[in-house]
C-alpha cells in the first residue's frame, strides 16, 4: 500500500497546520510505525500529485510500501508527543482514585472554598473519579504534579481535549474526539479516550428556614451644605494660564503680530463659547520656561498643585479646603478636560472647561505675508533725446588677422582638414540652414516620406561657397555660425535652451520638438559635450519620419566623438572588427541608421548585416532606446523588410520599457539628473569627494586586519572581499550622481576582484550573487528611476539554490545595506519569530506566510489575513498579522497596503498586551516589545505615503507623550524624519521632537547612546539646526576625544553619527564623513559571516554613502513627468512604424 515518510515530527506538524492534507483524512484513524525521528504512514490510496508536490517541498516522501505498522491512531495529530509549557490558568479537573475521593474534596474545601464538580467514572473505569475545580489552591496543584501522587491533574485545551497540566499538545484542535466523550493526554499514557461527561463545578446547597424581620427605618442623618468660594491668600505662583474676553483679545493678536516665532512656539491657544460671549483661552506649554508671561492687561491663571487640570485666579483659593476627590466630584472635573474658576462679585465664581485636545500651537494660526509691492512708474525717454542732423561715417576696410577659436575637443579627436570645416561648424551650420529652409526638399526625400503619418521637411543640400569681396570679411565672419556660437556666453546660451525645452517639452509638437533637439545638439558639440550631443541627434531624427542625412550623419559622428575616435572616415567594418570596445553598440547603430535610411542602401552595408545585427544584440542594453529601433528598422529597410525579427526586436524594446522606462543616462541629455532640488554644484562637489574618499575607506577596511586564519570562526576580520563590497558602494554612489563612466570602471573592477575572493569555508556562488546584484543597483542608479524591492526573477532564483549558511550571509548584507534593499523587506529569521508568532494555528499560518515568494500568493495570503484582522481584532490577531505583512510591504498591491498602514497604530498600541501574554521573560519583555514596534515603524516609513506617515508621526508623538512608545519611537526616529524631509512634514516633525527632546540636546553629563545621536535628525528636519549641531558635537566628541568605550557601542554611535549627518548641512557633513576614516578606530568586527565579508565596516561605508548621496539628489516631479511622456512618444513611434511595416508587407 503507498505510504508517506516524513523525515522528523516538526516535518508531519508543518504538513498538519498548513493544510497540505485535506481534514478528513488527517481526521479519520490511520496505521503508522514510527522510528525515531522517522515516521511512515499508510494510505489506503495515492494522493493527488499537487498534494505530493506540495508535501514534497517540505521534505516528505511518497513511498509504494510502509513495511509492517506498529500502532493505529485515532487520528494522524495523534502522533505528535507533547510538549512542556508554562501552567496555564483556567479550570483544572483532577483524576482521583474513588477510595481518596473523599479525602481529597475535603482538602479541597478547607484550603479554597469554592464550586466544585464531582463525578464518578462507570464502567470500564471503576475506580476512579472526576473533580474539576476553577481555581484550584496552588499547594494541591503542586502535591498533584508529584511523581508518586495518585492524583493527576488536566486543564482544557480544545473542545473535548484534556491535557496534563505544564503539558499541551502542538495540534489540539486537529485531534479526533468521539462523540460524547473526553479525550485525556497524558505525556506517560498518550491519549485516553473516556465515555463520561466533564462535571461542572456547582455550588453546594444548605436548606435554611425563613424567617422574617421587621425592616429598620433608615436613620438620615443631618446634613450640613457648605458652599466653595474663592478667598484671598498671600501665594502668587506663576502664571500658567491666561483667559482673554472681548477687550483683551486685541491686545494678544498685537502681541502675535510683533512677538518671534520661537517665543509663539511657547505658547498653545483655544477659543470656548460661553453663551454669547467668546474666550481666548491661551496657555503655557509644558516644557516652556516658567520666567514666561503673557504681556496682555489681565489677571491670570494657575493650577492648583493637587489637580493640574484647576485652575484658579492669580492670588486666589479655593475655601475651604477639601480633598481632591471631593472637588473632583462637586466640580465634574476630568483629566481630558482644562478647567478654570472664573471669579464673580462675592467671592462667587463660575466653572467653565475645554477639552485639552482643542489647544493648538499658537503658531499655527500665525500666517506670514510680505508687505504690497509698490508699483514704480518709469520716465518715457524720447527715442531720439538729441535730434541732430543724420550723418554716415564711413571706415576704409583694414586688413585684421582673424582671431583663432579654441575647439574643446576630446583626447583622441582628430583634427580636421585645413580646407574642410569643422564637425563643430557642420553641425550647427546644419541647424541653421535647416531652420532657414526648412520647407524645401529633395524628390529622393519626399519619395521616402510614405512611412508613417509624420512628416517633417528635410534640409537642403549644401552649396558651395562663394567667393566673396575682402572688404566684406566681417560681415563673412558675423553670419557663420561658428561665430554667431563662440561669440556669445555658450553656458547661458545652453542653461537657456535647456530650460526652455524642460518646460515646453509636453506642449510642443513633433516639428518643434526637432528643432529644440537639433538647437541643443549643435550647442553640446560646440562645447565638447559629445554623448549629450548624440543624445539629443538621435532625438531630432526620431521626430521625423524620414530622418534627414544630413542629422544621421552629425549623430554618427558625435558617437564617434563620444568615445574618442573623431574621425568620421573610420568605416563600419573597422567598428564591426571590435565588438567588445565601450560605445562600439552605439557607434554601429548610428552608423547602421545613416546607411540603412539612404534611398540605395551600400552594397557593403547590406553584405554586414549579420554582423551589424549581432553587434546590436551584443550591446541591447548599453544603446538608447530610440538608437536601437532606428538602427533595427534600417536593417529591416535594407533587407526588403524583415517583419517577424522587426516584431521580436520590438517585444525586446517594449520589455525594456516595461521594466526600467527610458533611462536617464541613456535617452536622455545630463542636464535633466541637474534638475532635481540639488544643483548641479552639489553634484559636482558629492562626486569629487567619492572620488577622493576612496583610497582612505579602502586603507580604513584593511585596517581591521587580523591575519585572516579565523576570519571563518567569526572572531577575526575578513578584509579582502570586504574592501572589494565597499568598492561597489562607493561605485553605486558615483552611479547615482551621473558619473557613470567611473562608475561602471569602480564596479567591473571590483566584480573582477570578486570572482577571485576565496575562503576556507566560503562559497563561491554567494559572492557572485552578491557581485551580480550590486551591478544591478548601480545600474538602476545609472537610469534614475524610482527604488525597487526584492531582486529580480533570475537573482531570486539563484538565492534559493543556496545553501544555509550561504544564504544567510546574502541576507545579512541585504538586511543590513539600504543600497542593496533600498525600500527594506528582507524577512527575518524564522527562528527568531517563532516565539513572536506563537503556537496557535494563526502562528502556524504566519510561519508559513513567511516563506512564500510570489507576489500573487503574498497578496492573496495577506488580503485573507487582513480579512482576519477585521473579523477578529484582538490582540492575538492586529500585532502579529500587522508585523509579518509589514516585512513584505514592498511586495503588496496598493490596496493591500493602504489596509495594512491602516492597522499600524492600533497594532504598536496592542503589541504590548501580546508580549505580555506571551513566554518572554518578566525582564525581557520591555525591549521586546520596542524592538518589536521599533521594526513596525521602520517597515511602515519606509513605504508609507506623505498622508500615512503624516498621521503615524502624530501617533507616535502621543504615545511617546504617554510612555508606552517613548522607546520605540528615539529608536525609529532616523528612519521616521527621514520620511519626514522627504515629504515636507516640519510641523509634525516638530512636535515629536518636543516630546522625544524636551532639554533640545542640553543633556549635561548624561551619556551618549546611539539613539540619542539619531535624534539629531529631528532637529535638523524640524528646522532647528542649533539642537542638531550640538548632538553631532556630543557625538564627536564621544568618538574621537573621549577615552576608549565599549566597541560595539562606539559602532553604533558611530553609524548614528554618519546617518545623522546626511541630514546636517553639506559644507558641515562631508568634511565630518571624511574624518570618520581617518581617525575611527576599528568598529566591531565579530559575526558569523565573516568567512565572507565583515559586516560592521559594511554597514558604516553604506551609511556614509547614503548622508552623501541624500534624497536631494533624486529626480524632481518635472523630471518625472517628462520621462512619462518621453516614454509614450517612444511607445507610439515604435507602434507607428511597426504598423506602416506590416502595411507595406501586406500582413494587415
Amino acid at each position: 500500500m503507498p505510504a508517506l515518510f516524513f523525515p522528523n515530527l516538526d516535518t508531519l506538524r508543518l504538513a498538519l497546520a498548513s493544510g497540505l492534507l485535506p481534514s478528513v483524512l488527517t481526521s479519520a484513524p490511520v496505521r503508522s510505525r514510527v522510528d525515531a525521528p522517522h515516521i511512515w504512514i499508510e494510505l489506503d490510496e495515492l494522493l493527488p500529485r499537487e498534494t505530493i508536490t506540495a508535501l514534497s517541498r517540505l521534505g516528505v516522501i511518497a513511498l509504494g510500501t510502509p513495511g509492517a505498522p506498529t500502532q493505529t491512531n485515532r487520528s494522524w495529530a495523534e502522533l505528535l508527543p507533547l510538549r512542556k509549557v508554562s501552567p496555564g490558568s483556567g479550570p483544572v479537573l483532577f483524576e482521583v482514585p474513588d477510595r481518596q475521593l473523599a479525602a481529597f474534596v475535603a482538602r479541597l474545601r478547607s484550603l479554597h472554598a469554592e464550586p466544585t464538580g464531582v463525578h464518578l467514572l462507570p464502567e470500564p473505569h471503576i475506580g476512579r473519579a472526576w473533580v474539576v475545580v476553577s481555581a484550584p489552591p496552588l499547594t494541591v496543584l503542586l502535591w498533584a504534579e508529584e511523581p508518586e501522587s495518585p492524583v493527576r491533574a488536566y486543564r482544557q485545551q480544545a473542545p473535548g481535549v484534556w491535557t496534563a497540566r505544564g503539558w499541551e499538545h502542538p495540534l489540539a484542535g486537529h485531534l479526533t474526539v468521539p462523540s460524547d466523550c473526553v479525550l485525556l493526554c497524558d505525556s506517560e499514557r498518550g491519549a485516553t479516550v473516556l465515555a463520561a461527561p466533564v462535571p461542572l463545578p456547582t455550588e453546594d446547597e444548605f436548606a435554611l428556614r425563613h424567617k422574617t424581620h421587621a425592616a429598620a427605618l433608615p436613620k438620615r442623618s443631618p446634613r450640613v451644605e457648605v458652599r466653595f468660594r474663592l478667598a484671598r491668600c498671600g501665594e502668587n505662583p506663576t502664571e500658567s494660564l491666561w483667559v482673554l474676553a472681548k477687550p483683551e483679545q486685541e491686545s494678544f493678536r498685537e502681541f502675535c503680530r510683533n512677538a518671534d516665532e520661537r517665543l509663539l512656539r511657547r505658547f498653545q491657544v483655544a477659543t470656548a463659547h460661553l453663551g454669547s460671549e467668546t474666550r481666548v483661552l491661551v496657555r503655557r506649554t509644558a516644557n516652556a520656561d516658567t520666567g514666561v508671561g503673557l504681556p496682555v492687561p489681565t489677571g491670570g491663571y494657575c493650577a492648583d498643585p493637587r489637580i493640574p487640570s484647576l485652575f484658579a485666579p492669580v492670588g486666589f483659593a479655593l475655601r475651604p479646603r477639601a480633598r481632591a476627590t471631593e472637588l473632583a466630584r462637586e466640580l465634574r472635573l476630568s483629566t481630558e478636560n482644562l478647567t478654570w474658576l472664573e471669579p464673580l462679585p462675592h467671592n462667587e465664581f463660575a466653572v467653565h472647561s475645554v477639552p485639552f485636545a482643542t489647544f493648538r500651537p499658537v503658531s499655527e494660526h500665525v500666517e506670514y505675508a510680505a508687505p504690497m509691492g509698490t508699483a514704480l512708474v518709469a520716465l518715457r525717454i524720447p527715442a531720439d533725446p538729441f535730434p541732430f542732423v543724420k550723418f554716415a561715417l564711413r571706415v576704409d576696410p583694414v586688413t585684421e588677422p582673424e582671431p583663432e577659436v579654441e575647439e574643446l575637443t576630446d583626447e583622441h579627436t582628430a583634427l580636421p582638414t585645413e580646407g574642410e570645416p569643422s564637425w563643430v561648424s557642420k553641425s550647427v551650420g546644419v541647424m541653421v540652414r535647416w531652420l532657414r529652409g526648412r520647407n524645401v526638399r529633395t524628390p529622393d526625400e519626399a519619395k521616402l516620406s510614405t512611412l508613417g503619418s509624420q512628416t517633417v521637411p528635410a534640409p537642403p543640400k549644401d552649396r558651395k561657397p562663394q567667393l566673396a569681396d575682402p572688404n566684406d570679411e566681417r560681415e563673412r565672419k558675423l553670419s557663420s555660425a561658428d561665430a554667431l556660437l563662440h561669440g556669445h556666453d555658450r553656458a547661458a546660451r545652453r542653461h537657456d535652451l535647456e530650460s526652455r525645452l524642460l518646460k515646453d517639452f509636453p506642449k510642443l509638437g513633433p516639428d518643434e520638438r526637432a528643432a529644440r533637439w537639433a538647437e541643443l545638439a549643435g550647442v553640446y558639440g560646440a562645447t565638447g559635450q559629445s554623448l549629450d550631443a548624440a543624445v539629443c541627434w538621435v532625438n531630432a531624427v526620431w521626430e521625423c519620419a524620414v530622418p534627414p542625412t544630413e542629422w544621421l550623419e552629425q549623430w554618427a559622428e558625435a558617437e564617434c566623438h563620444a568615445v574618442k575616435r573623431g574621425d568620421r572616415t573610420i568605416g563600419l567594418d573597422r567598428w564591426l572588427a571590435e565588438p567588445g570596445r565601450p560605445g562600439t553598440g552605439r557607434v554601429v547603430a548610428a552608423l547602421a541608421a545613416s546607411a540603412g535610411f539612404q534611398s540605395t542602401p551600400p552594397a557593403d552595408f547590406v553584405a554586414a548585416l549579420p554582423r551589424v545585427l549581432a553587434v546590436l544584440d551584443q550591446h541591447f542594453d548599453d544603446i538608447p532606446v530610440r538608437g536601437t529601433w532606428l538602427a533595427r528598422i534600417a536593417v529591416a529597410r535594407s533587407c526588403d523588410g524583415d517583419v517577424l525579427g522587426l516584431a521580436r526586436w520590438r517585444d525586446r524594446l517594449v520589455a525594456r520599457l516595461h521594466d526600467r522606462g527610458p533611462g536617464l543616462d541613456l535617452d536622455e541629455p545630463s542636464f535633466l539628473r541637474f534638475r532635481g532640488p540639488a544643483n548641479a554644484d552639489r553634484f559636482k562637489t558629492a562626486r569629487e569627494w567619492l572620488t577622493r574618499v576612496k583610497e582612505p575607506v579602502l586603507a580604513w577596511v584593511q585596517r581591521h586586519t587580523g591575519g585572516g586564519r579565523f576570519a571563518w570562526t567569526g572572531l577575526e576580520a575578513e578584509t579582502d572581499a570586504t574592501a572589494v563590497y565597499a568598492q561597489f558602494l562607493l561605485a553605486w554612489g558615483l552611479g547615482a550622481l551621473g558619473e557613470r563612466a567611473r562608475a561602471r570602471d569602480w564596479s567591473a573592477r571590483a566584480r573582477k576582484a570578486l570572482a577571485r575572493a576565496s575562503g576556507p569555508r566560503a562559497d563561491p556562488a554567494a559572492h557572485a550573487l552578491l557581485g551580480d546584484l550590486f551591478l544591478h543597483r548601480i545600474k538602476d542608479a545609472h537610469e534614475g528611476g524610482a527604488p525597487k524591492s526584492g531582486l529580480p526573477a533570475e537573482l531570486q532564483e539563484r538565492l534559493e539554490k543556496l545553501l544555509e549558511l550561504p544564504r544567510y550571509a546574502v541576507d545579512r548584507l541585504r538586511e543590513h545595506c539600504r543600497i542593496l534593499e533600498p525600500l527594506g523587506g528582507v524577512r527575518g529569521s524564522a527562528l527568531a519569530l517563532k516565539t513572536l508568532w506563537g503556537t496557535d494555528r494563526l502562528g502556524e499560518r504566519l510561519s508559513v506566510f513567511g516563506s512564500r515568494t510570489g507576489a500573487a500568493q503574498l497578496n492573496d495570503e495577506a488580503r485573507a489575513l487582513l480579512t482576519v484582522t477585521t473579523e477578529e481584532p484582538t490582540t492575538a490577531t492586529v500585532p502579529r498579522i500587522a508585523f509579518a505583512l509589514l516585512e513584505v510591504a514592498a511586495h503588496l498591491d496598493p490596496p493591500v497596503l493602504d489596509s495594512l498602514l491602516s492597522l499600524v497604530p492600533t497594532a504598536l498600541d496592542w503589541m504590548e498586551a501580546w508580549v505580555r501574554a506571551g513566554r518572554w521573560r518578566e525582564d525581557e519583555r520591555d525591549a521586546t516589545v520596542a524592538r518589536y514596534q521599533k521594526s513596525m515603524l521602520d517597515a511602515a516609513f519606509a513605504v508609507a505615503p506623505a498622508a500615512v506617515a503624516s498621521t503615524l508621526l502624530r501617533h507616535l508623538a502621543r504615545g511617546a507623550a504617554s510612555g508606552h512608545l517613548l522607546t520605540a519611537a528615539t529608536a525609529a526616529a532616523p528612519r521616521a524624519f527621514r520620511a519626514a524631509r522627504k515629504f515636507g512634514l516640519v510641523a509634525d516633525a516638530d512636535a515629536l521632537m518636543r516630546v522625544l527632546d524636551p532639554a533640545r540636546a542640553e543633556w549635561g553629563k548624561e551619556p551618549v547612546t546611539a539613539d540619542r545621536v539619531g535624534l539629531a535628525i529631528g532637529w535638523f528636519t524640524a528646522g532647528d539646526e542649533e539642537a542638531g549641531n550640538r548632538i553631532l558635537n556630543t557625538a564627536r566628541e564621544q568618538l574621537f576625544l573621549a577615552a576608549p568605550n565599549d566597541r560595539q557601542e562606539r559602532t553604533a554611535i558611530a553609524l548614528a553619527y554618519a546617518e545623522a549627518l546626511g541630514f546636517a548641512p553639506a559644507g558641515i557633513a562631508l568634511g565630518r564623513l571624511e574624518e570618520l576614516f581617518q581617525r575611527l578606530d576599528r568598529v566591531t568586527v565579530g559575526g558569523s559571516t565573516n568567512c565572507y565579508f565583515t559586516l560592521q565596516p559594511l554597514r558604516l561605508i553604506d551609511t556614509v554613502v547614503r548622508s552623501v548621496v541624500t534624497d536631494e539628489f533624486t529626480l524632481g516631479a518635472a523630471v518625472r513627468a517628462w520621462l512619462d511622456e518621453d516614454e509614450f512618444l517612444i511607445r507610439r513611434r515604435i507602434h507607428r512604424d511597426m504598423t506602416a511595416l506590416l502595411r507595406e508587407s501586406e500582413l494587415v
